[in-house]
């Protein structure tokens, strides 16, 4: 497998998060997996064919379920959340590995010191961004032509348990007006529908990515 080259990135917390942000610039796939016990694998594929990416394993262990990440301008922002039995303990760093990396800063803008944390404002919250598969909100990887053709294999949803006459295409368009892609919802804002419509990049299988490396 050829080279990534490991991308710069900033990192903050509160109690309740770890924030990551990851700048990429001109950004054409993106992949991104996170297990329960903390392993954060990150590929992406430039524009100018560069390859970036990162196997890193989290100082600890998160809530996969309730963790969020979505692709913004040229940053992909990560919402890590703390198991429930770390929320009064602040992370010394970003990783498990003691060993220091250039390339992983603070985010000061959004760091929260322990003795602030009772002041501080709520977060912005996660509504249209995308889980990492499995949980709520998360569509385990499907994009929507995956789901449309698998719902047109199904014959049009008849039988018991059907969508009460709904026709089938009617049913896809309406699917497609609810920014399903995100699992935004009708609450997702202006910025996440534009960005949608301008044809933004969507995940791909890790395996796809590393063969292209290749």
């Amino acid at each position: 497998m050829a080279c990534r080259q490991f991308p710069n990135l900033k990192w903050a917390q509160r109690r309740e998060l770890v924030y990551i942000t990851i700048d990429v610039l001109d950004v054409e796939k993106t992949d991104i997996s996170l297990s329960e016990d903390g392993k954060l694998t990150f590929r992406a594929n430039a524009a100018n064919k560069q390859k970036i990416g990162f196997d890193m394993e989290l100082f600890k262990a998160v809530d996969k379920e309730a963790s969020r990440w979505n692709l913004k301008g040229r940053n992909v922002i990560l919402k890590l959340a703390k198991k429930d039995d770390d929320l009064e303990e602040y992370w010394p760093r970003l990783t498990k590995n003691k060993d220091k990396n250039a390339r992983i800063t603070v985010d000061w803008s959004r760091w929260v010191d322990e003795d602030e944390a009772d002041q501080a404002p709520a977060d912005d919250g996660m509504e249209g961004m995308q889980g990492f598969g499995g949980g709520a909100g998360g569509m385990g990887g499907m994009d929507m032509q995956q789901m449309m053709a698998q719902m047109q294999g199904m014959g049009g949803m008849g039988g018991a348990g059907g969508a009460g006459g709904m026709d089938m295409n009617a049913m896809m368009q309406q699917m497609q007006g609810m920014n399903m892609g995100g699992m935004g919802g009708p609450d997702s804002d202006d910025e996440d529908e534009e960005e949608e419509a301008e044809g933004q990049p969507k995940p791909k299988n890790l395996d796809d990515l590393d063969q292209e490396a290749d």
